[in-house]
C-alpha cells in the first residue's frame, strides 16, 4: 500500500522506509501547495517541459512525460506512467487506479476521471 507502509501477518501496518528519489528534469514549472512523493524504491520523474498546477498529488514512484500538463487539483497515483504531450483536468474526483499502464500518448485532448 502506498504512504510508506505495509501489511504484514504479525504485525497490521508497519512503517517501510521510502528510499527512492525524485527527478525533476529541466524546464518544469511546479505550482503552490503540489505534493512529489520520492519513490519507494527507484525513482518519482517530472520530464523536461511539465507543468503542474496548483493542488496536485504526485505519489510514489510515477513517471510523467515531457510537454505534460496537468491542471489543479488532480491526483495521480503511485506507480502510474502518463506518456508525452498529455494534458490532464480535474472533474469532480481523480482517480488512477490503472498502476503500471500508459495513460495517454501525444493526446491533444484532456482526460478527464470521475466517480472511481
Amino acid at each position: 500500500m502506498g504512504l510508506g507502509l505495509l501489511r504484514t501477518k504479525k504485525v497490521n501496518i508497519q512503517k517501510y522506509p521510502q528510499t527512492g528519489n525524485v527527478i525533476i528534469e529541466d524546464n518544469v514549472d511546479v505550482g503552490a501547495a503540489t505534493s512529489i512523493d520520492r519513490a519507494t524504491l527507484g525513482s518519482t520523474i517530472i520530464r523536461k517541459g511539465v507543468k503542474l498546477d496548483n493542488h496536485i498529488q504526485i505519489a510514489h514512484n510515477v513517471e510523467i512525460g515531457k510537454n505534460t500538463v496537468i491542471a489543479a487539483q488532480t491526483g495521480i497515483a503511485g506507480s502510474t506512467k502518463i506518456g508525452e504531450n498529455c494534458m490532464i483536468g480535474w472533474s469532480g474526483w481523480n482517480c488512477w487506479a490503472h498502476k503500471h499502464r500508459q495513460q495517454c500518448q501525444n493526446s491533444s485532448t484532456k482526460w478527464y476521471w470521475s466517480k472511481c
